[in-house]
């Protein structure tokens, strides 16, 4: 077990550096090597107890999981994308400070354009977060796919055209270098 949480902690810290010879990256390799050598002794664990979740459990303990992952992941992105390890620490600083906002609407539409985000920006993906909402429901009773093969031409046709309209109106025209272009 130790020779593969070493290898783990080695491959996550070794992508660190591909990224960069830089501190942020090595952090952030460090803690995604930690997030999976903890996945894995706790996981093992867990398995040798034998215990089990009661079916009225699974489901909210998945969800949690998947929030708790997801908190991290974005935490340890947050040394990823930062520009130098100073910049990251100034961030995590940063992260419980001007929430009161977030209840003000009026101050939160004030400082919502000056991290980016427009009314336009906020429209599309309010409709983009609406249409994966939606196809996702459709998806809940069977594949889409063979319900718009059968589907009369008008309306498969009427469909293509409005995914295309959608997808030329919601797409951002912006073009932003690719991260990888960096390296």
């Amino acid at each position: 077990m130790v020779r593969i949480c070493a290898s783990i902690m080695t491959t996550f810290l070794a992508n660190g550096l591909w990224h960069g010879a830089q501190w942020n990256y090595l952090a952030s390799g460090l803690l995604h090597g930690c997030y999976r050598v903890t996945e894995l002794i706790c996981g093992r664990a867990i398995s040798r107890s034998g215990r089990t979740l009661q079916p009225f459990w699974a489901r909210p303990v998945r969800v949690a999981r998947t929030i708790f992952v997801f908190l991290l992941m974005a935490f340890a992105f947050i040394f990823f994308r930062g520009e130098s390890l100073a910049h990251s620490f100034h961030i995590i600083r940063r992260l419980f400070i001007g929430w009161g906002n977030v209840m003000n609407p009026t101050a939160l539409a004030q400082q919502l354009p000056a991290i980016g985000f427009s009314p336009t920006f906020l429209v599309r993906a309010l409709l983009i977060i609406c249409t994966f909402e939606t196809v996702q429901f459709l998806q809940a009773s069977g594949p889409l796919r063979p319900r718009i093969a059968m589907a009369p031409v008008w309306v498969r046709w009427g469909l293509y055209y409005a995914g295309v309209i959608a997808l030329l109106t919601l797409a951002n025209h912006n073009q932003a270098p690719f991260i990888y272009f960096q390296f």
